[in-house]
């Protein structure tokens, strides 16, 4: 299998030659009845099902766009009018020819920019028929087991690199699959996906493992306290830049739940927070003063006590006169607090346009 993935990266359309026949084949025998023995392939090709959901152009940035772009808005047709991907294709042609992924239409590149289109389709088909959650939730393992030996070999690494690209394409299939999974691996995946974020300084990569972890914290309220409370811990395994993408999924869940479940959230988040408001790290800081302006707002309920003065002071103090708040704007520009809304976005296929946005396309 590498070493036809390997020649598909020189050949245009062979990969997406190979994943069209297979999914053919394997939807056919499940169409046929042959439940058990679909899954039990699945199952042996998942090494191969998890490499051509990372499959992209190595050097073409131009090509790289338009193939995320296609997969964004086939995935935007499916989950909001719950058409097929033949009818997304169609949407997406309709659109007309100064969109992207039409004018690749005639490229001789163009089969390989269907790539992913064609395995996500498949997965998500998977994922809506009986008897799939064994294959999902070993495939979800397989996602964050491939995360990990990634991070592994440019651990810490800024620079956008093919590295990150497979890393991204791999978190997008997770998004994308998150709703159908069975939620009784939602605990490793969160903990491993906090793990993740203390190893992975590219951008568009944090912002995807904020996303996930957040997502999933939403979905298992009862894992903040034992998953992400002790991520709010001085701990000096870990370097003091991840607690910013811990502050950004705390912040995340303030508008995850109904107002009661975020009081109590909120109240038992700031004895943790606050702390760290005075940390000698800028950003560290600053974050933190932003984490607690928005719980200590979020979580105040009637009189809160001899100590609600003493908070408002230091809140109000954080806010006109910290250092930290003369470079607030540095923290409102990021696409992480300002641009993603995990529970009303439609996750994954709106994240390249919130990326956009904030001019960090280029890096996708």
């Amino acid at each position: 299998c590498s070493e036809v993935l390997e020649l598909g990266e020189r050949r245009a359309g062979l990969t997406n030659f190979l994943a069209s026949t297979l999914c053919a084949s394997w939807r056919g025998e499940w169409e046929r009845g042959g439940e058990e023995r679909v899954v039990q392939s699945l199952l042996r090709h998942r090494q191969l099902i998890l490499e051509l959901c990372c499959f992209g152009g190595i050097g073409i940035r131009s090509m790289r766009h338009v193939e995320d772009i296609a997969v964004d808005l086939w995935a935007f047709v499916h989950y909001t009018l719950h058409r097929s991907q033949e009818d997304g294709e169609e949407f997406v042609r309709l659109l007309g020819d100064q969109v992207a992924a039409n004018s690749a239409a005639n490229s001789c590149l163009h089969g390989d920019c269907r790539v992913r289109l064609t395995i996500l389709s498949f997965l998500v088909g998977v994922a809506s028929r009986r008897g799939s959650s064994h294959f999902l939730s070993q495939f979800s393992r397989e996602i964050m087991e491939k995360l990990s030996d990634l991070t592994a070999t440019k651990p810490r690494y800024f620079i956008n690199s093919l590295t990150h690209r497979r890393k991204q394409r791999l978190l997008q299939t997770l998004l994308l699959l998150l709703p159908h999974l069975p939620s009784e691996g939602d605990e490793d995946l969160a903990g491993r996906t906090l793990q993740l974020l203390g190893s992975d300084n590219q951008p568009s990569v944090r912002h995807l493992l904020e996303w996930t972890a957040s997502v999933l914290l939403a979905r298992q309220p009862h894992l903040v306290s034992s998953l992400l409370l002790p991520a709010l811990l001085p701990d000096s395994q870990f370097r003091l830049s991840r607690l910013q993408s811990v502050f950004t999924v705390a912040l995340h869940l303030t508008q995850a739940w109904d107002h009661a479940h975020t009081v109590r959230y909120c109240k038992t988040l700031l004895p943790l927070v606050f702390p760290w408001t005075t940390c000698h790290h800028f950003l560290v800081r600053l974050y933190a003063q932003k984490t607690a302006q928005v719980v200590w707002e979020e979580g105040r309920e009637g009189e809160e006590g001899q100590l609600e003065g003493f908070i408002n002071s230091c809140i109000m103090f954080m806010r006109e006169h910290s250092d930290a708040a003369r470079s607030s704007h540095k923290l409102e520009a990021n696409v992480g607090l300002s641009l993603l809304r995990p529970f009303s976005d439609l996750s994954v296929q709106v994240y390249p346009e919130r990326v956009a946005l904030a001019n960090c396309w280029g890096s996708l």
